[in-house]
């Protein structure tokens, strides 16, 4: 009984005591919060092709995201992704499934170290850049038809999207880590374009959000 009561002691002492890593690899998952974003509906087309002009439907679902990376002193690098569907709940008029894959750099300076050395807050400023892999659903229905042409197919298409983040990190000597930002981003999610006219239309994605992430760095 002694015995596992100095065991745990030791234990307990080591964590509490534990100075801070510097650099290592993390891993970490993030919930976002959309506070201005929207799926826009962009046609550039000859007049009377498409029966509707811009159009926009407001995002009001959360997204998880999932990094993996490296952290090293005051940089981090990492991978996201992300995966969600996105529905126009105020028209009905379309679904989107959205995959994000990304790569991110962020400088992280130290703001405040505690006296115990065993956390401390950083800032947060970094870009992303990436792609996303969309297809847009529910197109079987007549009544979608009027952003596309009838008979028009639709595939799975996948183009640039980036922007930045801006937050606070929290950063401990137990390898945890917290942080919570605001991260805006702008990319096509999808495109048509009709051959020998100048008809075209876009679906883009413009998104601000708030985010607060659980880590871990080993």
């Amino acid at each position: 009984m002694i015995k596992k009561i100095v065991t745990l002691s030791l234990l307990t002492s080591s964590l509490l005591y534990a100075e801070l890593e510097q650099k290592g690899p993390f891993i970490s998952v993030d919930i976002s919060l959309p506070i201005d974003s929207y799926i826009e509906y962009e046609p550039n087309t000859e007049a009377g092709y498409f029966t509707i002009s811009k159009y926009e439907a407001k995002i009001d679902d959360n997204t998880y995201s999932y990094k993996l990376g490296y952290q090293y002193y005051f940089t981090r690098f990492y991978f996201r992704y992300a995966n969600n569907s996105f529905e126009d709940k105020d028209k009905n008029k379309f679904k989107a499934d959205i995959t994000t894959y990304e790569v991110d750099a962020e400088y992280i300076p130290v703001f405040y170290r505690s006296s115990s050395d065993t956390w401390m807050i950083r800032g947060l400023f970094g870009f992303g850049v990436g792609y996303h892999y969309s297809e847009l659903t529910d197109y079987t229905n007549p009544k979608y038809e009027f952003f596309f042409p009838k008979d028009t197919v639709l595939e799975e298409q996948h183009y640039m999207e980036y922007g930045y983040q801006v937050g606070l990190l929290l950063d401990t000597s137990w390898g945890i880590q917290l942080e919570t930002g605001y991260r805006y981003r702008v990319g096509d999610l999808q495109e048509y374009k009709e051959e020998n006219t100048n008809n075209e239309v876009s679906f883009d994605l413009d998104t601000s959000e708030i985010y607060f992430g659980l880590g871990y760095m080993f």
